[in-house]
């Protein structure tokens, strides 16, 4: 097996993929700091002096470098953006995002896309790996220069990390969604000019918005922790728990009189 550090013990390699993986699932890790971990672990284990992870935009035009380690300026310290030419991916940097497969040399001035790192000296082996979640391109995991060349070992630890790291970005767009929807539901809920009211399973006021004070005369902090029933006028009472009950089961909303 080639590449100095190579070799690594197959239990050395699953503890730490365990940890990254525990680390994508928990969801409280910014997407840069997963992949800085990421391109940690592949340089570590493959025994390489270079790399990158990088992470491809939904529409497969913009790839955007989330760790980067270089001696090379142009790369150096620069988390880029980088634009699909209209010819596809080029050089041997992109044959993983083009090909949607794997690239592994030992010799890049043979290999068929060879035309250099842009701007920077030849590679001496490079190997990379494309994170995908089925067919949609998310990304790639890339690394390079390891003293003694590549082999099928260090493909196949690369690509365990690749569909981790495809994860990882499916996970972050998805709480990025989230967020993004929280903060819309968070306006419409401050800004609404009727009163909304959240209210627990067991009838009690969680949340309420500032609408309150000019409905029922009370403060939101006021109500919180108070019983719904409390703010419902008589003669509803009874169509509220109805209400209420079929709520707990369809997740719908009603109107009401206070």
């Amino acid at each position: 097996m080639g590449g100095e550090g190579a070799g690594p013990e197959k239990l050395g390699f699953d503890g730490a993929l365990a940890e990254l993986s525990t680390a994508v699932l928990a969801g409280s890790t910014d997407l840069s700091e997963l992949a800085e971990e990421v391109l940690r672990l592949a340089i570590e284990w493959t025994g390489s002096s270079e790399g990158f992870v990088s992470e491809v935009d939904p529409a497969g035009a913009l790839e955007t470098m989330h760790a980067v380690r270089t001696s090379h300026a142009r790369y150096a310290g620069h988390p880029g953006v980088f634009r699909r030419p209209d010819a596809g991916w080029a050089n041997l940097r992109g044959w993983a995002l083009e090909h949607r497969t794997g690239v592994l040399t030992n010799d890049p001035p043979s290999h068929p896309s060879y035309g250099g790192a842009p701007d920077g000296p030849p590679f001496a082996c490079f190997l990379a790996v494309p994170a995908l979640s089925g067919e949609v391109l998310l990304g790639q995991v890339a690394v390079a220069n390891a003293p003694g060349g590549y082999d099928d070992v260090h493909l196949e630890l690369l690509s365990r990390l690749g569909r981790v790291y495809a994860v990882a970005i499916l996970r972050w767009r998805d709480l990025q969604a989230l967020r993004r929807s929280e903060e819309c539901y968070r306006t419409i809920f401050e800004t609404a000019v009727c009163m909304i009211t959240s209210v627990g399973r067991d009838g009690i006021i969680i949340d309420c918005n500032p609408r309150s004070v000019e409905v029922v005369g009370y403060e939101p902090a006021e109500l919180v922790g108070q019983p719904l029933s409390s703010i419902i006028h008589p003669d509803d009472l009874g169509r509220a728990g109805e209400a209420l009950g079929e709520i707990l089961h369809s997740g719908r909303s009603f109107d009401n009189r206070y």
